[in-house]
């Protein structure tokens, strides 16, 4: 089993790299077809050794990938069965080539009768549907896929789960609920997204000795991030340690009645380690922001960085910053989604931190249309960010 790689494909950029290995470098289509199918039977024999298998195929590559597991069952000795919802005869192609193979095998091909009849302790492995699908399952596809989730055989699904979308992980009107899917040449995004963790199960990936240099014509726009990268980037803290240890992080924003983004931008600050965390919610924050009564309050907080929950809040307050000469960073809420900033220390998800408010400034709120009982309950929604 190769091992996995970051980056994320849609099925449409699998199959250029699939076309790319087979036009530009000479590889057999039926190879990669049977380089899959060895796969997944060392796959099967790995976690369900000695166990028979019922192939459901229905009909294209995925269906050939389905004949090739279990010729290869066959011919390592074991026992297997196809149950076919498309009538072999018809097949084109590579996926043809494969169920004559698994006839030379002999192996048996049962057509669909609406229900599923595998021999005590089987695995059930799905070749129905793969990442062409993009359009609600129905018919006979709908009643086979109904069949395999009610079976209480564990389930192996072949490059995605039946019913699942490729690239959203979208639920085409039912999918099949798999314990592993095995998926070739390029991980498909719908396995991580959606409801792909939900069905896809453990998932487990082959690139079928595709050439590196085919995988750097297909940019992947999404990657997967791993765990231990994001915990390393929470440095441990001395059991301790003072908040002001950390620096002091000012969230500036939240004019009257708008008090939201800031609130969840220092949530944000405070639970990924920003120390002590400020939130200075001003009114009249336009005519304010450009003036020296601002800058001497922000360099009275010694806020190493200052979040800013708006674009336009940003520029306003880079101009302030830079005019001052203040000793402090301006980032804006939305950079933050984007990438992560250095914050000294790091800390702990699990840690929380009361964020630090300055007093509502309850007459200008009661001037621009503010009942005292609503600035009141603004308080109690933004006193604390936990």
């Amino acid at each position: 089993m190769s091992t996995l790689p970051r980056n994320l494909y849609t099925a449409a950029q699998v199959r250029e790299l699939d076309r790319r290995t087979i036009e530009d470098r000479g590889v057999p289509g039926y190879e990669l077809m049977t380089r899959a199918g060895a796969f997944a039977a060392q796959a099967i024999a790995r976690r369900w050794p000695g166990r028979p298998l019922l192939v459901v195929c229905g009909a294209g590559n995925n269906a050939g990938d389905g004949y090739v597991v279990a010729a290869r069952c066959l011919v390592a000795g074991g026992r297997a069965e196809v149950v076919a919802l498309v009538d072999p005869t018809k097949l084109k192609g590579d996926a043809a080539t494969a169920w004559q193979d698994y006839l030379a095998a002999g192996g048996v091909v049962t057509p669909w009768s609406g229900e599923l009849r595998p021999e005590p302790g089987a695995v059930i492995v799905d070749a129905l549907l793969g990442t062409g699908l993009d359009r609600p399952v129905e018919g006979r596809y709908r009643a086979a896929i109904e069949a395999l989730n009610r079976h209480p055989a564990p389930l192996l699904a072949v490059d995605v789960p039946s019913g699942l979308h490729a690239d959203t992980g979208a639920i085409l009107g039912v999918a099949a609920q798999a314990a592993c899917t095995l998926t070739f040449i390029g991980r498909k995004r719908g396995l991580y997204t959606g409801a792909g963790g939900q069905y896809a199960g453990s998932v487990e990936f082959a690139d079928l000795a595709v050439p590196p240099d085919i995988y750097a014509t297909q940019r992947a726009a999404v990657e997967l991030v791993a765990r231990p990268p994001l915990e390393q980037l929470l440095a441990p803290r001395r059991r301790d340690a003072h908040k002001g240890d950390f620096g002091h992080l000012l969230v500036v924003g939240g004019n009257a009645g708008m008090c939201g983004a800031a609130r969840l931008a220092a949530e944000a600050a405070a639970r990924c380690g920003g120390g002590l965390v400020s939130v200075d919610e001003i009114h009249d924050y336009r005519m304010r922001i450009g003036g020296k009564v601002k800058a001497e309050q922000i360099r009275a907080t010694g806020a190493d960085i200052v979040i800013a929950p708006c674009a336009n809040c940003k520029k306003q307050l880079k101009e302030l910053v830079d005019y001052y000469e203040l000793p402090c960073r301006v980032v804006g809420l939305h950079d933050l989604v984007l990438r992560a900033i250095d914050i000294p220390g790091g800390r702990s998800a699990r840690e929380r931190r009361r964020v630090q408010l300055p007093k509502q400034r309850r007459r200008g709120a009661v001037r621009r249309g503010l009942s005292p009982r609503r600035v009141g309950r603004a308080q109690q929604r933004t006193a604390h960010a936990v």
